[in-house]
């Protein structure tokens, strides 16, 4: 690029909020892939757990809440 004359540039600036929806047959893995990518590239993350699958939801929320400060959580 640059021997046209131009540069590139990378801005680094999150995106917005990110929404992972979990599938019913992939609990753990599936729904913290791109959980943990989003959360790296600097964007907050709203997990959303199977309907169907009511205790990893709540382990998932026990979880959260015991590594984390009060002020960063909305339930």
């Amino acid at each position: 690029m640059e021997a046209t004359g131009n540069r590139g540039v990378i801005y680094k600036e999150p995106y917005g909020t990110t929404l992972v929806i979990g599938p019913f047959n992939a609990l753990v893995l599936l729904l913290l892939d791109p959980a943990i990518a989003a959360l790296a590239a600097g964007n907050p993350v709203i997990l959303k757990p199977a309907n169907t699958t009511p205790a990893t939801a709540a382990l998932f929320q026990n979880t959260c809440r015991s590594i984390s400060s009060r002020r960063m959580w909305r339930w």
